[in-house]
Order: structure tokens, then C-alpha cells, then sequence
């Protein structure tokens, strides 16, 4: 266990300053605005693919011109009247809960600005205000490469007839009462860190309530923003119980929480189990924090003082145990050597 010195020693080995200004070439990336443009492409890779070019574990890459660090500042949520109504009677309901197990974070620092939101469209993207049908999350991998869960990719539509749009460290507090229309014409093409569609996906469908260990999708972006953020390493551990002895962080956007529209983080994490997924996956289980729109969103731990991604949120899951009163709920992340084959694709491929 580590005391309050320890972690306190650990962060600070993990707080990096930043060592230089943005080059000019990288702001003036990040002030044009990423054009609406639909997918191009999108593939379910099959067996004869996986491994192919399959990613040796590696660390992320993070600017000069950003700080590092593993404890950002952080808000509580605010809390709408009703929750507090019921925290004060005693009769929370469950989906309540997520605003009280995680903070909010609006941070520019690495690596929390490789996270970002994932808006889903159905149509040319023309009007993506009106055309928006989903939201999750996802990260940056690298220069133009973003991982996200397999269920946000709406497989079954035609190249050109939906979209995805990634917004790097995003964070929007609406006025109470506003429609998804009416924040999106107010925030969209003035995101401060930038934004990007998506051109191609590659990747696994899977249902968020229906976990089997390969939900998991990688994209290419239009736009090589992560020039400008840096990206995430990636990391699969060769045994299972490697991956209960350590530390780990995760971020997101659900839904329950203003829209969507403020990253929460859970900033200490444990795995408490580690299953078999399909197609080399592993079903990382943590104790359960994630809801809707936090799908997409990365588990990280640091390896050599650099965030590395070990899983993507797929959803929640249920499961039979003698111990906890017949069933125990976990959040769950995809990981192992799919992750690994993913990655090693869109970078043998995209970048």
C-alpha cells in the first residue's frame, strides 16, 4: 500500500514541465477547424489480419510545449437538486451514483488532452448539430490515430453516410436547460485544443451491456492533431496477475454527468480480475464507475514515467459470485494482444 509520502513521491517523479513554446506551424493547426467530413472507410478485421503487424508495447510521445501531469486539478461535480434530495433522504437510486464516484477535470496537461469526446453522426456531416445520434470517448494513440470502443462505430451504415468527430481535453459547462442542438452551435468549431473526424475505422461491434473482450475499434483521424497533444503509449502485460499489481487512471464522458459534456476521471484504480476475450482480448474488471459515454475512454497505467493505454472502456457487466451476494458489477476494459494487434494496424497502415 502506498502512504501519502509515497504517492506524493510518485507524483512529483510524474510532473513534467513544459520545456518550450507551441511552434507556430502546430497553433495554426489546432485554430483551423477540422472540416465535416464523413467516414470513408470502415472494416471488421478478421483472424487472418490480427497479428500481423501487432505493436510491440511502447511509450506515447508527449510535446515539449505540454506539462506533464498524473494529478491534475480536479472539481466535485455539481449536483442537481434531485440528487441531493436523495442523498439527503437516504433513497439513491443507482444511476445517481457515477456523479459521485469520479471528479471533473478540465486540464490542458498531458496526458489527460490525448482524451476526448466522440461525437457519433448518422449522414454527409453537413449539419452535425442535428445529424449527432451518440457520444463516447476516446484517445490518441497517435499522430492521427485515436482508439475508442468497437459499439461507438456504427458499422452498418454506408461509408459516407455517418460520422465521428474527436475533441481533444473537451469541456463545456451548459446552461441548465439547453438541448444538445443548442450546446453544440455554441461550442462547435471553437474547441480551444481543436478537433478532427474520423476517415477510417477498423476494429471489432460489440454492445456495451453484452461484454465479450473485443469491443474495440482504432481510427484514423483526418487531421494529425496528436502532433499538438502528444499520444498515449499502449502496454499488454504478459500475465494475468500483472495486471492486479499495479495502479491505474481513467477518463471520460458520460452521458449522467452535464451531457457529456466534462471529462470525469477516476484517478486511482485497481483490476480486480482478468478474463479471456474474444479475438485476443482481455475483459480488464475494475470496480464499477463508468456509465454511458465513458465507453471508448482509456485505462492507463505509467510505465518509465509515461502513461500507457492497457485498456479501452467496453461497459458494465454483471457476474455470478459466491461472495458478494450472489453477483459483483465491474466496469470493463478491453486489453491484452487485441489492443496490441489494433494499434500495430493503424500504424502500419495510417500514419
Amino acid at each position: 500500500m502506498i502512504g501519502k509520502t509515497g504517492s506524493a513521491r510518485i507524483e512529483a517523479a510524474l510532473a513534467l514541465p513544459a520545456a518550450e513554446a507551441m511552434p507556430e506551424r502546430i497553433a495554426k493547426l489546432l485554430a483551423r477547424p477540422g472540416k465535416p467530413a464523413p467516414v470513408k472507410t470502415a472494416g471488421r478485421l478478421d483472424a487472418k489480419t490480427l497479428g500481423r503487424n501487432r505493436a510491440k508495447p511502447a511509450a506515447g510521445m508527449r510535446p515539449a510545449w505540454v506539462a506533464q501531469t498524473s494529478r491534475p486539478a480536479t472539481m466535485a461535480h455539481v449536483l442537481p437538486s434531485a440528487l441531493k434530495r436523495a442523498l439527503a433522504t437516504g433513497s439513491l437510486p443507482p444511476e445517481m451514483t457515477t456523479k459521485l464516484l469520479t471528479v471533473a477535470i478540465n486540464s490542458h496537461d498531458y496526458p489527460w488532452r490525448t482524451i476526448g469526446k466522440v461525437i457519433i453522426g448518422h449522414g454527409d456531416a453537413s449539419d452535425p448539430c442535428n445529424q449527432a445520434v451518440g457520444l463516447g470517448s476516446g484517445v490518441l494513440v497517435g499522430p492521427n490515430l485515436m482508439l475508442t470502443a468497437g459499439h461507438a462505430v456504427p458499422w452498418g451504415r454506408k461509408p459516407g453516410d455517418w460520422w465521428m468527430r474527436f475533441i481533444p481535453a473537451f469541456y463545456f459547462e451548459a446552461a441548465p436547460g439547453t438541448n444538445f442542438q443548442e450546446q453544440c452551435y455554441a461550442f462547435h468549431g471553437n474547441e480551444p485544443l481543436g478537433a478532427s473526424y474520423v476517415e477510417s475505422c477498423h476494429g471489432f461491434a460489440g454492445e456495451p451491456d453484452d461484454v465479450e473482450g473485443d469491443d474495440l475499434a482504432i481510427c484514423k483521424l483526418y487531421d494529425p492533431i496528436g502532433n499538438a497533444h502528444g499520444w498515449m503509449g499502449w502496454h499488454a502485460f504478459g500475465n494475468h496477475g500483472t495486471y492486479k499489481k499495479r495502479l491505474y487512471q481513467s477518463a471520460g464522458y458520460p452521458a449522467a454527468i452535464n451531457g457529456g459534456n466534462i471529462m470525469s476521471a477516476e484517478l486511482i484504480v485497481t483490476i480486480d480480475d482478468v478474463d479471456g476475450g474474444g479475438h485476443g482480448g482481455l475483459e480488464l474488471e475494475t470496480a464499477p464507475f463508468t456509465s454511458g459515454g465513458w465507453s471508448g475512454g482509456p485505462l492507463f497505467t505509467y510505465i518509465e514515467g509515461g502513461p500507457r493505454v492497457v485498456g479501452i472502456c467496453e461497459g458494465t457487466e454483471t457476474e455470478f459470485s459466491m461472495w458478494d451476494w450472489f453477483t459483483k458489477d465491474h466496469s470493463v476494459f478491453v486489453g491484452g494482444p487485441l489492443l496490441l494487434d489494433l494499434v500495430g494496424y493503424g500504424w502500419a497502415n495510417w500514419t
